[in-house]
């Protein structure tokens, strides 16, 4: 294999990791946790939000078209996906990020160019395929590291650093 080809692997693996340790983390956790920051509901819907986009973009790099983007500040799409996505359990947000993990990584193995930029949304700073991924992979992680904490500590560690 060449060495190219075996960087790429290694980021799709990586970000493959990411989505399995979170989605096992949630599939075992009240939607109702809170990081003092965002519900673990709130953490999943906006984790599948993107992830949708990113299949999407992926997509359309892969065909050569210019990706739809969205517009708007992170924290109102963040909203948008809460709200979207309210009615589905937690598992099925599960299921439906592992799907589209496996979306994601089907369109980025089949793209032949990982220099072009890869976007998430209007205005966002230009970075590589490779680039996106790292930063991908380290949101997961960051809201993963941010749950297991808060699960950790328990709803009284919580209410202290962050009264109502």
């Amino acid at each position: 294999m060449n060495e190219k080809i075996q960087d790429r692997e290694q980021l799709l693996s990586m970000l493959t990791e990411a989505v399995s340790l979170v989605t096992n983390f949630f599939t075992q956790t009240d939607g109702a946790l809170f990081d003092g920051h965002q519900t673990a509901r709130q953490v999943l819907s906006h984790l599948v939000f993107w992830h949708r986009e990113y299949v999407a973009i992926s997509h359309a790099l892969l065909i050569g078209a210019k990706p739809v983007l969205l517009r708007g500040s992170l924290a109102e799409l963040n909203d948008q996906a809460s709200i979207e996505f309210q009615e589905q359990d937690m598992v099925e947000l599960v299921h439906y990020l592992t799907e589209l993990q496996t979306n994601l990584v089907t369109n980025l193995r089949c793209l032949e160019d990982w220099d072009v930029n890869f976007p998430f949304k209007k205005g966002c700073r230009e970075t590589s395929v490779g680039g996106r991924i790292c930063a991908i992979d380290a949101h997961i992680r960051n809201h993963l590291a941010r749950q297991e904490r808060a699960s950790r500590r328990g709803e009284a560690w919580i209410k202290a650093y962050y009264p109502d």
